[in-house]
């Protein structure tokens, strides 16, 4: 689905008043957190939703992933608060 910027991962709706937008990017990705502060909620404004949910995959060790996912809950609060949007992180 094209919702701006490219892609969207998944949409959920039960209707149009029950929506969410899924955003999947694995822990060692160079652009992480660009999925997280930058894509998922520029998807979630083009398509007027306000509950959007980040998955961090992780397959294989490293540190730079180890630190991506110690700050993950802090981020995920910002970007919340930063744009006004319900965003969860599993």
């Amino acid at each position: 689905m094209e919702i701006g910027r490219g892609p969207i991962d998944i949409k959920f709706s039960n209707g149009y008043r029950r929506r969410a937008l899924l955003e999947i990017k694995k822990l060692h990705n160079g652009k992480f957190w660009n999925g997280l502060e930058e894509q998922l909620p520029t998807y979630m404004r083009g398509d007027q939703v306000k509950d959007g949910f980040f998955l961090a995959i992780r397959y294989r060790p490293g540190t730079g992933a180890d630190q991506r996912a110690r700050e993950l809950p802090t981020r995920v609060r910002a970007a919340a608060r930063a744009r006004r949007l319900n965003l969860q992180f599993k």
